[in-house]
């Protein structure tokens, strides 16, 4: 660890601790580290606190030993990810997290075992391990969930198909390895929802300090929205009147569902911070199951909240102003309705609004949890619950039903007092 003599901007002098930890150099923070009168003293610190050091730069060390050690497999890493890309064009990113962050680890650093034909002797092992050792990125010390335990085993079992395809193993030599049951799967249940009476509170709450965070949690409460969709909603997606007919259409006027207006989603932004390009566009990637962009594969949301709909056009009234000067260009989709809330903002001020009530702290993604749960419960149509929520798969629409269920039961217990009502 090397000792350095810095100033701040007043002229005070200080001591900063840099230290290489086997992939990058790193600085301590200032205010990781005590405040030194001497250079000697300094030095001292710095050299009890290297052993910590080395055995975090070991263990680095040793998770990235495959890519000296076993060389060909930096290749063969790359060819999969290159057609993971064109597979799974939105969550190729992961599947090359859990290759490098837990298969790769497992099977060459533990087993040592550079032949895959040979990596079915070690499945169970695996799977052992996932459940009693594997631990997080960020909370070392902390079990992988199931379900990123499974994200763990599907990336295996898409990788040893990509080899067979290959011809780098003999299909003899592998089987698909079998997920965790799915009653381990952290899912959610009626706890996860959130009441209208819920909703009215910490929504009247949110108004009182940050009414466009306030907005974005109505957003997600009414539409069931994903977050990274209403976080990309612009002046392009939202519609005023009825909806043109349609199956989505039919299904709204058989089961006298009242709406004012409704959202045509086609993309959503490419990352989290919603960065703008020097040209002020943002970057935009296809919906969450979706190929590509494109009115193919849009999907069609009804705003069923009057005071929602309000809200939403004074957004787009402040974004209409400045796509009329075009502030940002001549696409509309550049004009976000959220665009002065942040990411960070938005989940840190539900937080901490929900700790200034009696309720649990629920999430953004609750909300979603809430309206695919009504929608399923009241009306039993799973293909409008399907269209709507934008699932994939009819079997996630129908796990909805046990949790209305569930929910039901939970009213029932809660007062059996029958009176006259004001």
């Amino acid at each position: 660890m090397r000792v350095e003599a810095r100033k701040l901007a007043n002229g005070d002098q200080y001591f900063s601790f840099v230290y290489w930890d086997g992939e990058k150099r790193v600085r301590l923070k200032k205010d990781a580290c005590p405040t030194f009168e001497s250079r000697e003293k300094a030095e001292e610190w710095a050299k009890a606190k290297e052993g910590e050091f080395e055995c975090t730069k070991a263990r680095i060390i040793r998770r990235l030993q495959w890519k000296t050690q076993f060389y060909e497999f930096t290749k063969i890493s790359d060819d999969y990810i290159e057609d993971c890309k064109k597979i799974q064009p939105n969550s190729w990113k992961n599947t090359e997290f859990y290759l490098h962050q837990y298969i790769f680890p497992f099977f060459l650093d533990i087993k040592k075992s550079n032949n895959p034909n040979n990596w079915s002797l070690h499945f169970e092992d695996f799977k052992d391990w996932l459940e009693k050792e594997a631990t997080g990125v960020k909370k070392s010390k902390k079990i992988i969930e199931y379900a990123t335990k499974n994200h763990c085993i599907k990336t295996l079992n898409t990788f040893l198909s990509f080899l067979m395809r290959q011809n780098l193993v003999e299909q003899s030599n592998v089987y698909k390895v079998a997920a965790f049951a799915g009653s381990k799967v952290n899912r959610r249940d009626a706890n996860s929802l959130i009441s209208e009476e819920e909703f009215r509170v910490v929504h009247g709450l949110l108004k009182e300090t940050n009414f466009l965070a306030a907005t974005f949690f109505e957003t997600a409460y009414w539409t069931g929205m994903r977050f990274s969709e209403i976080f990309g909603l612009s002046i392009d997606d939202i519609f005023m009147g009825k909806l043109d007919e349609n199956v989505l259409s039919t299904a709204l006027i058989d089961h006298k569902i009242e709406y004012f207006g409704y959202i045509v989603l086609e993309s959503q932004p490419a990352k989290k911070i919603r960065d703008r390009l020097p040209d002020g566009s943002i970057k935009r990637k296809p919906l969450k199951g979706k190929p590509k962009i494109g009115e193919k594969h849009n999907r069609l949301v009804p705003i069923i909240s009057k005071e929602l709909f309000n809200n939403l056009v004074r957004l787009y009234k402040i974004q209409i102003e400045k796509f009329d000067r075009k502030v940002y260009g001549p696409n509309p989709k550049d004009y976000v309705l959220f665009e002065d809330l942040t990411h960070s903002e938005a989940v840190v001020t539900l937080r901490n609004t929900y700790g200034q009530t009696k309720y649990q702290t629920k999430s953004y993604h609750c909300c979603r949890h809430t309206r695919c749960t009504e929608l399923v419960g009241k009306t039993r149509d799973f293909v409008l619950a399907q269209m709507w929520l934008g699932h994939a798969r009819q079997e996630t629409t129908l796990h909805y039903t046990h949790i209305y269920q569930q929910s039901a039961r939970v009213a029932r217990k809660k007062s059996q007092k029958v009176d006259f009502v004001d």
